[in-house]
C-alpha cells in the first residue's frame, strides 16, 4: 500500500502508526514471548524491570477537604464571630504601603487563629487564612495538629514547596501549609491562594 502526502509529518505519522502492532509483541507481552520461544533475546522474565506505575493518587485534593469549621473560606468576621463567639485576642497591621486603608486583622482563639484582609474604603473583607495549632481542633480527612511529616505527606502527597520547617501544598484557589517541627506537624494553615 503506497500513501502519497506533502506534509512529512502526516508521513511520519502513519509509519508511527503501522510501526504500534509491531511493537506490541516487544518485552512485557507474555503471549508474544512464548510464541517466539527460543528466538528470545535471553532476558528472563525475572530479569526485566517492573513496569513502571503510575503514583498514587493522594487522599486530600484541597482545603475543601480538611476545612473544620461550620463556615467557608469565603466568610468574614461577622460569619466567624456567630459561630464561634468573640476572639480571645485581635491584632492588625496596615496591609501593604501608606497609601491604603486596608488592614491584616488576626483573630485568636484557643488552637486556632484567623487572618482577614479589611479595606473599608472598598467595603472588602476576606478571611484569608486559618491557622490551626492544636490537636483538638479535629481537621478533616485525617489530617491532624501532633501527627508524623510522613503521615502527613502520605495523606497529601508530595508537596509542591519545601522550605525549612514549612511544606506547603498548591492546588487550585487555596493552600495547606505544614508547619513541621522534629518531624511532626505542629501548625496546619488553610489559606487562600493569592494572585
Amino acid at each position: 500500500m503506497t500513501f502519497r502526502t506533502r506534509s512529512p509529518g502526516i508521513r511520519l505519522f502513519l509509519i508511527a502508526l503501522a510501526a504500534v502492532p509491531v511493537l506490541s509483541c516487544g518485552p512485557g507481552n507474555e503471549a508474544a514471548e512464548s510464541a517466539a520461544g527460543s528466538q528470545q533475546s535471553g532476558i528472563s522474565a525475572q530479569d526485566r524491570p517492573a513496569p513502571a506505575g503510575l503514583p498514587g493518587i493522594a487522599a486530600i485534593g484541597g482545603v475543601q477537604d480538611v476545612w473544620p469549621f461550620s463556615f467557608g473560606l469565603d466568610s468574614d468576621r461577622t460569619v466567624v464571630e456567630s459561630a464561634l463567639g468573640a476572639p480571645t485576642g485581635t491584632r492588625s497591621r496596615p496591609a501593604g504601603d501608606s497609601e491604603t486603608s486596608a488592614t491584616v486583622v488576626t483573630w485568636e482563639y484557643p488552637g486556632v487563629s484567623f487572618t482577614f484582609f479589611v479595606d473599608g474604603a472598598a467595603q472588602v473583607e476576606e478571611l484569608l487564612t486559618a491557622r490551626i495549632a492544636s490537636a483538638d481542633v479535629a481537621v478533616g480527612g485525617g489530617l491532624a495538629v501532633g501527627m508524623s511529616e510522613e503521615e502527613a505527606v502520605a495523606l497529601l502527597g508530595e508537596p509542591g514547596y519545601r522550605s525549612g520547617d514549612d511544606i506547603v501544598y498548591f492546588y487550585y484557589s487555596t493552600t495547606i501549609e505544614l508547619v513541621v517541627r522534629r518531624g511532626r506537624v505542629v501548625e496546619i494553615a488553610l489559606a487562600r491562594a493569592l494572585p
